[in-house]
This record gives structure tokens, C-alpha cells and sequence, in this order.
């Protein structure tokens, strides 16, 4: 005597609902176990890619790469629940199998959940996501942007960098103007560091402003230091506070900052190394799409 398991009908819609909570239960439920674990690696490995190209490019700027894993890994939930939905479609019966009962669904569920924490908690271990206030560094960046911060790149500040940094319990953000061993001072109309002029000038071609997402004001000048650029709200010159600041040594192990707002700044200061939490990568969203993943500095 043969016998058979009776077919059971699969609901697409749920298929659907099933893997955009849990990636690949959805193909699980349509007795596709194989297909879903492949999208569920696939998301793991997108996520972990992140923490690894971190790890081994500690000193170059990834707003770009972790972008398009963050996108791409959104790519791979609304595939993989498409994909669920359709085979459901395609196939609305199926011969259940073991893997086909609450108690394997719940335990893949929770198995997925864990791995998919880890791997979260892995790539926001070195990264975060701020939300910019105020408006002490326009035009670079805008009240509620949100920013892409590299934390693994806080021991490595380098001049012109833009930094997050702790304060009274606070996350401020500013940018490096010099570091231990400089000397700051304002002479011939601008900043100098260790005699060299952070020399000002306006933007003379409306197009490279227009594909930063700057905005066109009289006050809206740029910024060089080495071989960055980056713009400026105001001329130094202009702000009696910086225009009248007495020559700095920075102290070994600190940093000197000064806001890329320069009309209503009050002065530079300066902090310890150690109240980095980590380095600005660029822009991750905005309101103004001409300024997403634009980095706090241009090479010149």
C-alpha cells in the first residue's frame, strides 16, 4: 500500500510577508528550503563585506562602497520576497515536508534572527548614523542630513578631516584645521598652519558648485589645505574673532577645530585626540539628492 502526503496550497501574499520579516521563510513555506537559505548568506555576506573593506581600508573614505551595500542589501529583501511570492504563484501546491511545520519554521526564524543580529551589530560596531544639528558647519553639511560616521578611523584624524567628537556627554562634529606640534595663527587676510595659508576663494564655476548641492551666496567661498578643499560660509577676515586670535602651539596628542561656518564662529578650539569617536565619511541622506554621498572634502 503507497501511501501520500496530501498537497497543500501555498498563499502567495503570505509567502511574501514571510520572507520580508524573515529572509528565505517565505521559500521555506513553498518546501524550497535550499533557495531561501541561499538569499538568507547572501544578505549575511552583503552585511559582513561592510566591517571587512573597513578593516583593511582604514584610511580611505567608503561613503560610496557602504552606500551600495546598504542599498543592495535592500535590493536582496525585496528580491528575495518577490521571488516568494511568485513561486507561490507558479506553484500553488506543494508535498509538505518535515521542514514544513511550526516547529521548524520557529526554529529557523530564531536562527535567522541571530545571525542577522551578529551581523548588524558587527558593521554598526565600526559605523554610525547621525543626524546633523545646527548649523555650524554649513554649508558642508545641513541641519538633518544624515551623516555616515567610520569609527575605526578615530585613531587616524588627519587635517582637514571632519570628526565626531564627545563633549560633555554631547556628539559634536568639527572640522581638523591642524594637529600636535602645529602652530595656528590668522595672518594676510587668512589661517595660516605652521606659515602655510589656508588660502580662500570663491567658486568661479557655477557647475562644480551646483554638483556639490552648494547653495549660490555671495558668502559661500572654499577652503585649501594640502591637497583637500572644501567649502566655507564667510572669509576668516571678516570674523574680528579669528582675525584677532593669537598664534596657537597645539598640544601633542590634541587637534585644533574650527566650524566651516566661519561668520558666526566665536574662534577655534582645541580637544584631545581622545574625545574622537570617530571620522565624518560624507552625506548618506538628504533632501537634496545632488548631495548624497558627497564627502566634507573635495581633492584638489
Amino acid at each position: 500500500m503507497i501511501q501520500s502526503h496530501a498537497r497543500v496550497h501555498r498563499h502567495p501574499v503570505l509567502a511574501f510577508f514571510l520572507s520580508l520579516l524573515i529572509t528565505g521563510l517565505g521559500q521555506m513555506y513553498n518546501g524550497d528550503l535550499a533557495r531561501g537559505l541561499i538569499y538568507f548568506f547572501l544578505r549575511i555576506i552583503n552585511l559582513l563585506l561592510i566591517p571587512a573593506v573597513l578593516v583593511l581600508n582604514r584610511e580611505v573614505s567608503l561613503i560610496h562602497f557602504v552606500t551600495v551595500m546598504f542599498v543592495l542589501h535592500l535590493i536582496i529583501i525585496m528580491i528575495t520576497s518577490a521571488d516568494a511570492f511568485f513561486s507561490a504563484l507558479r506553484k500553488p501546491f506543494i508535498n509538505p515536508g518535515r521542514v514544513n511545520s511550526p516547529l521548524f519554521y520557529g526554529l529557523y526564524s530564531m536562527l535567522n534572527i541571530l545571525l542577522l543580529t551578529l551581523a548588524i551589530l558587527a558593521v554598526f560596531s565600526m559605523i554610525s548614523l547621525e543626524r546633523v544639528k545646527g548649523t555650524a558647519m554649513n554649508p558642508t553639511f545641513e541641519e538633518g542630513e544624515i551623516i555616515l560616521v567610520n569609527s575605526l578611523r578615530a585613531a587616524f584624524p588627519q587635517k582637514g578631516d571632519v570628526i565626531l567628537y564627545k563633549d560633555q556627554g554631547s556628539l559634536l562634529i568639527g572640522r581638523i584645521l591642524a594637529r600636535g606640534n602645529d602652530e595656528v595663527r590668522f595672518a594676510g587676510e587668512a589661517l595660516n598652519v605652521n606659515g602655510i595659508p589656508l588660502s580662500p576663494g570663491a567658486y568661479a564655476d557655477d557647475g562644480e558648485r551646483e554638483s556639490l548641492g552648494l547653495p549660490n551666496k555671495e558668502n559661500l567661498f572654499f577652503e585649501t589645505q594640502g591637497d583637500r578643499r572644501y567649502p566655507i560660509l564667510g572669509l576668516p577676515k571678516n570674523n574680528r574673532n579669528l582675525a584677532r586670535m593669537r598664534p596657537q602651539k597645539i598640544p601633542v596628542g590634541s587637534i585644533f577645530l574650527l566650524p566651516d561656518n566661519r561668520q558666526t564662529v566665536e574662534g577655534g578650539f582645541t580637544i584631545s585626540t581622545g574625545m574622537v569617536a570617530g571620522i565624518v565619511e560624507g552625506i548618506i541622506f538628504s533632501s537634496n539628492y545632488r548631495r548624497l554621498c558627497l564627502r566634507p572634502y573635495q581633492p584638489y
